[in-house]
């Protein structure tokens, strides 16, 4: 029982600090509306590129 709560609580504590982390980063960067904006911002115009062809790809389901 004792492993159950320290396993919660340490989940509950990940969870709450990719909230902060992903807000913070939104309120930062307010034009970022999608996956491929994200990578824009931190990998530049070829990791926007990249992620978003990947992201076509992935729900063309005819392509794959």
């Amino acid at each position: 029982m004792v492993g159950g709560v320290i396993a919660t609580l340490g989940l509950a504590g990940l969870g709450y600090l990719t909230c902060w982390i992903m807000v913070d980063f939104k309120m930062r960067h307010m034009g970022v509306l999608n996956y491929g904006d994200a990578m824009g911002v931190v990998f530049g115009k070829w990791g926007k590129r990249f992620v978003g062809t990947g992201v076509v790809l992935k729900v063309s389901p005819g392509l794959v």
